[in-house]
This record gives C-alpha cells, sequence and structure tokens, in this order.
C-alpha cells in the first residue's frame, strides 16, 4: 500500500494504536488540538507542535522571512488557544538549505522572537540542522489551562450552536492572490497579511475556556468543513452550516468578485485562518457572546447546528442543501 492510498488521517489512525503506555487521570493523547496531562496545583499542562515545510506550507519567494517566523509560531499558539489555555514556553528546530544565507535567518528569527514575545512566551531551545533542500521550521510550544477546564473537540451535544469567533476565507484568498494575481497585492493587502501574518485567536481561547460554557472547540486552520469534520467525528455527530451566515470581510468578497474566484470554496476549504470554531449550548449561547465581546471585543457568529448522525450539511440560501465534505487538507494524498 502506497501512502497516498491511506491518506494522512488514515496512517495517523494507523499508528496512534498503543502509543499511551501509561494511562493517567487527566491525560489527552492523540486526537485533538493539544495533548494534555496533569501538572498539579490546579493546572494542567498543555503540549503541541507544528511544522512548516518549504514548498508544501510556504514559498519562500511569497513570504518575509520575519512573516514566516511569526507564522511559525502563530499556529501553534492558535492550538494552545483552541483548547482554552494560556501559552507558556516553546522550543524551535531549524533545518536550513545551503542557499539560505545568515541575513534571512536573522530576519526569521526576529519574527519567531517578536511573536513570541508578543503572547509572553519563552523560547527555551531547540535544534538545528542542515537540509539538503528546503527550509524546515518546527516548534513544540507548552501552555496551561485550570483543572478540568480544557476544552476538546470530543464534547459537542446535538442541537448546539455552530459558531465561529471571526470571518473565515481570508487567508486562502491572500495565497490565491499571491499565487495567481500579484498584481492585486497592494488592492488588497489585507488578504495577503492574513495568509503571511495570521493572528491566533488567544484572547478569545482563553476567555471561552474561563467561561466553562464551550462544549467543544477546534481553531481553523484546515477550513470550516475539515475542522467541523473533526468536531463531529470526536464527538459522534453530524451538522448544518447556514452559508448566509458564514462571515466574510469585505475584502474577501471584493476579491473574489473581482476575479471571479470560487466563493464558497475558499471560505469552507481554504483553512490558516486561524479563528476559533466552537459548540454552545444554545441556552448560553448569548451569554458566551457577551463575555467575548465584553472581554475580547470579538464578536461570536453562530453559523449552524450540531445534528444526530454523523453528515455535515449546507444550507444555501434559497434553501437547498448539499453535503459539506469533512476530510479538509490531507498532506499526503494533496488533496481536500
Amino acid at each position: 500500500m502506497e501512502l497516498r492510498d491511506l491518506g494522512e488521517f488514515g496512517f495517523i489512525d494507523r499508528i496512534t494504536r498503543g502509543m499511551i503506555v501509561r494511562d493517567e487521570p487527566g491525560l489527552v493523547g492523540i486526537g485533538d488540538d493539544c495533548a494534555v496531562f496533569r501538572a498539579g496545583g490546579g493546572f494542567d499542562l498543555l503540549l503541541t507542535t507544528d511544522m512548516l515545510v518549504e514548498n508544501v506550507h510556504f514559498q519562500r519567494e511569497k513570504i518575509p522571512p520575519r512573516m514566516l517566523g511569526r507564522k511559525a509560531i502563530a499556529v501553534n499558539l492558535s492550538d494552545i488557544a483552541a483548547c482554552g489555555g494560556a501559552p507558556k514556553h516553546a522550543v524551535v528546530a531549524l533545518a536550513a538549505p545551503p542557499d539560505v544565507n545568515v541575513e534571512y535567518l536573522d530576519s526569521l528569527s526576529a519574527g519567531i522572537r517578536g511573536c513570541a514575545h508578543e503572547y509572553g512566551v519563552n523560547i527555551l531551545g531547540g535544534d538545528t540542522t542542515s537540509s539538503p533542500q528546503g527550509l524546515v521550521i518546527s516548534v513544540a510550544m507548552t501552555g496551561e489551562v485550570a483543572t478540568g477546564r480544557v476544552v476538546l473537540r470530543s464534547g459537542a451535544h446535538a442541537d448546539d450552536w455552530v459558531c465561529l469567533t471571526g470571518p473565515v476565507g481570508d487567508s486562502a484568498a491572500g495565497l490565491d492572490l499571491l499565487l495567481h494575481h500579484p498584481e492585486l497585492e497592494q488592492t488588497f493587502p489585507d488578504l495577503v497579511t492574513a495568509h503571511r501574518d495570521p493572528r491566533p485567536h488567544v484572547r478569545e481561547g482563553r476567555a471561552i475556556g474561563e467561561s466553562g460554557m464551550a462544549t467543544a472547540m477546534i481553531d481553523v486552520s484546515d477550513g470550516i468543513a475539515g475542522d467541523l469534520g473533526h468536531i463531529c467525528r470526536a464527538s459522534g455527530l453530524g451538522a448544518t452550516v447556514e452559508w448566509s451566515r458564514v462571515p466574510l470581510a469585505p475584502s474577501f468578497r471584493e476579491y473574489v468578485a473581482e476575479t471571479r474566484g470560487d466563493k464558497r470554496s475558499l471560505a469552507l476549504s481554504g483553512g490558516e485562518d486561524y479563528v476559533l470554531l466552537v459548540t454552545v449550548n444554545p441556552a448560553q449561547g448569548d451569554s458566551l457572546t457577551d463575555i467575548l465581546y465584553r472581554s475580547c471585543g470579538t464578536r461570536l457568529v453562530r453559523i449552524g447546528t450540531m445534528t444526530a448522525g454523523s453528515e455535515i450539511q449546507l444550507v444555501l440560501p434559497d434553501g437547498s442543501i448539499q453535503s459539506l465534505t469533512s476530510t479538509g487538507w490531507d498532506h499526503f494524498r494533496r488533496t481536500r
């Protein structure tokens, strides 16, 4: 069997069996945004790791090194946020090819350092090595959350609201612009920034976690279709998404109108927006919305409902219903 036949998520399922040899209270292993383990003193520890590989996650000529360094930290911050935690410490591993000069690495390091400082994260060390071709940046990060307050993917219930902490599609549109319409970079700078220098919703994640109202949460890294699919599978449910409710920024709408882009595909499957997708009991939905706005100035937007079964459906403005594929990006198949 070839790896592309099994796929990324099939491979993960294949290798996860038997990984836990010493089960402990509160331990969460493979299958969520972060691993979780008890630390004592009223806190659980979070651990996450993410890797950026040249020509898989980024093209070196399309992103300045400082922004690449920031993004390497931001994607890990987003995982901590998705569990309702506070980021604490990180280690960084770097594999550099021979054509990368010292000035480039200085700027990359400045971006890593700047983003880490912005969110109060200590860079404690890591590893460096050579790469025969292509730059690779791998970050592992810890965080903490009050014991019993971690928000996982598996807690959603039927009839829960499905909500977002911000608009989607901007990063995918920014990437599309850089690859296919570079002449529009000065016209839509917000979209380019959304792709190159995303803002992880750390404050929002902490506020949601501390409220104790969210039943499940995940960051939107693979797109709504893929990430809602992760919550559905972990919670044993399906979902309905109303397209008319999905928040889209004005610049995103203008870009797809000018380029005649596929609005639904970019918004629902594009990924790398790093907003949070949250499920909440309808009785607490308005309260959580108020808490989030008061604490962060962020509006929680309801886009759908968790349902019994396993299917994810997209309801269009005319009332017609489509199946919303929930596979997300598959690195081994290189498809969505």
